[in-house]
């Protein structure tokens, strides 16, 4: 939210300076084009007036929109990141993951490379017969393997 503020007020600020700029030399224009044509200058500033004030209405109409496209665009974007981000996950995939984190030891090269012990027997387990989790099966092992 902050920074959609920052963007909005950004770009209003600088279509203000845009426009004042603009807005100041073409109203200077009709008005010295008005008061050399007519007599009365009265009814001239007058009209000149109330074509200012729907000057300053339709420029803070065009600030509100500059706002707004920026903010759409800013949030369009953000959007965008999280869209590319996501990576879609189908149970497949998951189950993928979870036997990489299931294959990795806990040990470093060197221990896994050392010779077992003469009398290192080897800990005894009941065979998968697939009507348990394997997950929660390769995790027994694994804990079993640590402490012997």
């Amino acid at each position: 939210m902050r920074e959609t503020r920052k963007v909005e007020e950004k770009a209003l600020e600088k279509a203000q300076n845009t426009t004042c700029r603009e807005g100041s030399k073409v109203g200077k224009r009709k008005q010295r084009h008005e008061i050399s044509e007519g007599d009365s200058s009265s009814i001239t500033h007058s009209s000149v007036r109330d074509r200012g004030k729907a000057e300053d209405q339709d420029k803070d109409l065009d600030l509100y929109k500059m706002a707004k496209k920026a903010k759409d665009t800013d949030l369009h974007n953000q959007i965008e990141k999280i869209v590319r981000g996501y990576k879609p996950q189908t149970p497949a995939k998951l189950a993928l993951e979870a036997a990489k984190g299931i294959c990795k030891s806990p040990f470093t090269e060197d221990i896994l490379k050392a010779k077992k012990p003469v009398k290192f027997t080897q800990p005894k387990f009941k065979l998968f017969e697939g009507t348990t989790d394997p997950i929660e099966h390769i995790y027994h092992f694994q804990q079993q393997m640590v402490l012997e």
